[in-house]
């Protein structure tokens, strides 16, 4: 992917000796294209690129590990929650024998009416 810059106040030059000494306000650096020519491979700018790449990298690892903080801490508080909750313990009471037989059978009788 060729790094192109285009733009109205981009100066465009053909060597680097020619930028450095025409570039009173900044830096000179080298690109695959400037303003849509590949003739002329470098220009003037106040603002490095590659700052501006490192600097959007940067926030972006930043909020990452934000992201990533964020839900380390709400799995820890669920977790330290579920840790303190006494553990529950269900009482049935017991029911009465007739009741479960006649009620419950694995294989009822079958009955056919006529």
């Amino acid at each position: 992917m060729p790094f192109t810059v285009s733009g109205s106040f981009i100066e465009c030059f053909s060597s680097i000796e020619s930028c450095t000494s025409l570039c009173s306000f900044g830096e000179c650096f080298y690109v695959d294209m400037c303003n849509d020519r590949s003739d002329v491979n470098y220009y003037c700018s106040a603002a490095s690129p590659y700052k501006a790449i490192f600097i959007a990298l940067a926030v972006l690892f930043i909020l990452f590990l934000c992201c990533c903080g964020g839900f380390s801490i709400l799995m820890w508080n669920n977790y330290q929650k579920r840790s303190r909750l006494p553990e529950l313990n269900y009482v049935l009471r017991p029911l009465d024998q007739q009741f479960v037989q006649q009620q419950y059978h694995p294989r009822p009788a079958t009955t056919t009416h006529y």
